[in-house]
């Protein structure tokens, strides 16, 4: 995490205008059924982002956004029926 922290605060991660044009694209919804989904990832894009590099890029954080990040994470997280773990090669070899 030290190394993370250290990257965050890097003067060399910056947006750029071309960065900012492909966030524009990126969470631009061309289609009426890609609007949920895009609002989703953009809060989750978001909340993953250092505050200064989310700041750069204009993407707001307040509480209602961090709330909605926690209602998207609890169901991140929900185990899924019929889905063997172990079938998808999702345990450990520990062999």
């Amino acid at each position: 995490m030290d190394y993370n922290r250290a990257m965050w605060a890097s003067s060399q991660l910056t947006v750029t205008p071309n960065a900012m044009q492909l966030k524009e694209d990126l969470f631009d919804a061309k289609s009426i059924w890609m609007i949920a989904p895009l609002w989703g990832q953009k809060i989750i894009t978001a909340a993953e982002l250092p505050p200064r590099i989310r700041d750069q890029y204009d993407m707001k954080y307040g509480w209602l956004v961090a709330e909605i990040q926690l209602w998207l994470d609890s169901w991140r997280h929900l185990d899924r029926p019929g889905v063997d773990a172990e079938e998808h090669g999702a345990s450990p070899d520990l062999s």
